[in-house]
């Protein structure tokens, strides 16, 4: 079939949305499927990866940045001048290409919010079959982050869910987010398709991480958002630093609180305990992450569909490095149903200081009782292999979209 894939970022750089489109056109083009990509995002290059199509039209969209670094989110006014008028000149563009490509599938990934809204237009354009890959309850996030805004929120979502509605297929990451995308568009159609890792890739991860046991906690993300919580770990470190538990703290990311992070470890006397890497190159994520004892994983406490429906894309990276998780967050979460399903590590389910403190305890206990983890860990991962994901998700538009 010819498919067409309106996504926000394509790599690079690697983000959560970036890596599932990778391996989304991967497994598409090991299926001899023709696909065309139209990133939307944060442009850097209309670069092929497996015999695919790119589209790029110059949309700054949520960050700016180099393909050796790190992307910013752009301010708020920005955005919205993008959403309502730079992007609004080349939407005729992409819908004029994918009706060239003559697609027989329309792809729309969320987020970007842009996208699924055009994936719709151009498969009505087309009488192409249209799938919504929905990677996370975007509205619910933007609200939680901004409730200021939340009646301009919703008024923008309407045509997102008209969307969804309207879709042939519906794709969710959990289980958790499917139920309650169910309970909103009153879809029958809505089906897992869940984020995922390669182990072949940090399988290198692995072999290091069984050498030797460290006191190194560490932090992988995307620090230009506070809902990672990482403050928290920090103040629950200085807490077991004080009962004479030595542990540490690797934080590998970039963004805009890097430098308010630097300062806080310096304030709270922890700057001997906790390292930051800044910007790691993918190739040399495996080695860093490696040295590690467990991952880290952090939310805040709070009730909202998109905390409690959603999980890291990290943690399969940290499940493949065989390093147990540590998370934090909501009650009743995903993440602690997945990490307590699995028995692969401690979820508190509080955002408090003390409360994570013994979470550290806990999971230190545990890896020096229970060495095996390890293993358990990695054997998790490979349920999540990302091929064996998406070539279940390849048969599922065959089976939808035939």
């Amino acid at each position: 079939m010819r498919i067409a894939l309106f996504t926000g970022f394509y790599p690079p750089p690697y983000n959560a949305n970036a890596v599932r489109a990778m391996y989304m056109v991967k497994s598409l083009r090991k299926f001899d499927h023709d696909v065309l990509v139209i990133p939307l995002n944060n442009i850097f290059g209309a670069q092929s990866f497996f015999g695919e199509e790119v589209f790029a039209p110059h949309i700054r969209g949520e960050g700016s940045g180099d393909q050796e670094s790190f992307y910013r989110r752009t301010s708020l006014f920005s955005r919205a001048v993008d959403l309502l008028i730079r992007s609004r000149k080349y939407i005729d563009e992409a819908i004029s290409i994918t009706k060239k490509f003559d697609p027989d599938v329309v792809i729309g990934t969320l987020p970007p919010i842009e996208a699924l809204p055009i994936a719709y237009l151009s498969a009505k354009k087309s009488g192409a079959c249209l799938i919504a890959d929905v990677q996370d309850l975007v509205d619910d996030h933007r609200i939680f982050e901004r409730p200021w805004l939340t009646p301009a929120i919703r008024l923008y979502f309407r045509k997102i869910y008209k969307a969804l509605k309207e879709s042939d297929l519906v794709t969710s990451t959990t289980e958790f987010m499917r139920n309650t995308l169910v309970s909103r568009i009153d879809h029958d159609k809505v089906v897992v398709v869940p984020n995922g890792v390669d182990n072949e890739f940090y399988s290198k991860c692995f072999e290091k991480r069984k050498e030797i046991i460290r006191d190194l906690a560490v932090f992988l993300g995307d620090l230009n958002f506070k809902y990672h919580r990482l403050e928290v770990f920090i103040e629950a470190l200085k807490i077991v630093k004080a009962q004479k538990t030595r542990i540490r703290l690797r934080v590998i990311g970039e963004g805009v609180l890097l430098p308010k992070l630097r300062s806080y470890v310096e304030t709270q006397g922890l700057k001997e305990y906790v390292e930051f890497l800044g910007y790691v190159k993918r190739e040399d994520l495996p080695n860093k992450l490696g040295e590690g004892l467990f991952g880290i994983v952090g939310r805040p406490n709070a009730n909202n569909p998109w905390l409690l429906t959603t999980l890291r894309l990290t943690t399969f990276e940290y499940l493949s490095c065989g390093l147990p998780i540590l998370a934090y967050g909501p009650p009743n979460s995903y993440a602690q149903y997945f990490i307590q399903r699995h028995n692969v590590g401690v979820y508190v389910d509080s955002d408090d200081p003390e409360k994570v403190s013994s979470g550290i305890i806990k999971i230190l206990s545990i890896i020096e009782n229970e060495p095996k983890i390890i293993y358990r860990c990695r054997e998790v991962a490979f349920n999540y292999d990302w091929n064996n994901i998406m070539e279940n998700f390849v048969k599922k538009i065959v089976r939808y979209c035939n």
